[in-house]
């Protein structure tokens, strides 16, 4: 049986924890989430780009190119945009990421880093959607 103070520091270790999470923000998938919605309310044609590799016998095959966005999609007049999200507090891209934006900045996509479906909202009024 654990004395009094061990709980207490087992109860104060728990809750520093819980406050270290909330200082970060919301998840990735979450914010990912808040995003489809924002951008299937402006008529977007846009999905989760899942990505990752996996191995059968000898062989290795990847489910994407590297450095693919989170979200993928083409906006109601035609104009393909490319959406990373992060975490709220933080999260910063991937070189491969970063290539993956810029390509889709040189063919005249629009490429975003999102923390928030706010800045993704002002973003798609700016543009008139």
């Amino acid at each position: 049986m654990k004395s009094t103070g061990e709980r207490i520091r087992a109860k104060v270790e728990k809750e520093a924890q819980i406050l270290k999470k909330l200082e970060k923000g919301r998840l990735e998938k979450f914010v990912l989430v808040a995003c489809m919605r924002v951008l299937k309310q402006h008529n977007a044609f846009c999905w989760w780009q899942n990505t990752g590799a996996f191995r059968v016998d000898n062989r290795f095959f990847r489910s994407s190119i590297a450095g693919v966005s989170d979200i993928i999609g083409v906006l109601s007049d035609g104009r393909f945009i490319a959406v990373e999200c992060k975490r709220e507090n933080g999260g910063i891209i991937s070189p491969r990421q970063h290539q993956f934006l810029q390509s889709v900045r040189e063919c005249n996509g629009f490429a975003l880093v999102i923390h928030d479906e706010k800045q993704l909202e002002i973003f798609l009024k700016l543009h008139g959607y």
